[in-house]
């Protein structure tokens, strides 16, 4: 309860964000904040800011910092890109929702992100996912894709999760 994006996932997107040991990383759009979390327990010395609109993720976020003891891990209520402007200019950027405005987000986390920074979106739908990939190709962030299919076994019964692009840019 309260971790949204399924563990595979994240081992996923935590591999693809490849958290520096130190620095800033933010996780836009977070939801309860399992990415963020998973990369600030990952790095302790590593800062991670959790952007995240609504008010009963926040919640779950806070309660997630303190049950798993990830202090390094800051909530930063409201919704992105406006809340961007005021954190620290980041290492990483993991986008993990965007509530229909993808486009803009990727543009303003790319001017944000530092030379050689890394720049990571989990897409379930196809369309963001091209949309994605598209607004990173066009910032030059050169990007490539991974879909990942979750099959999951429960005894003699299979459930298949629903599939997510990670998609992954470096800033040159």
């Amino acid at each position: 309860r309260g971790l949204i994006t399924k563990d595979e996932v994240r081992a996923a997107a935590v591999a693809a964000i490849d958290p520096p040991e130190e620095g800033v990383a933010w996780d836009v759009g977070a939801g309860s904040g399992s990415v963020g979390l998973a990369c600030a327990r990952l790095r302790p010395r590593l800062t991670v800011y959790a952007v995240e609109r609504r008010d009963e993720e926040m919640e779950n976020i806070r309660a997630n910092i303190k049950r798993l003891r990830a202090f390094n891990l800051v909530p930063v209520p409201g919704e992105a890109p406006e809340e961007l402007s005021a954190l620290p200019a980041p290492d990483r950027v993991f986008i993990g929702g965007s509530h229909g405005r993808l486009k803009e987000i990727i543009a303003a986390c790319h001017a944000r992100l530092k030379s050689g920074g890394r720049m990571v979106v989990n897409a379930v739908l196809e369309r963001s996912a091209g949309t994605a990939m598209a607004a990173m190709s066009g910032l030059g962030l050169a990007p490539r894709a991974a879909r990942i299919a979750v099959t999951r076994g429960f005894g003699q019964e299979t459930r298949e999760m629903n599939p997510v692009t990670v998609i992954t840019g470096v800033k040159r």
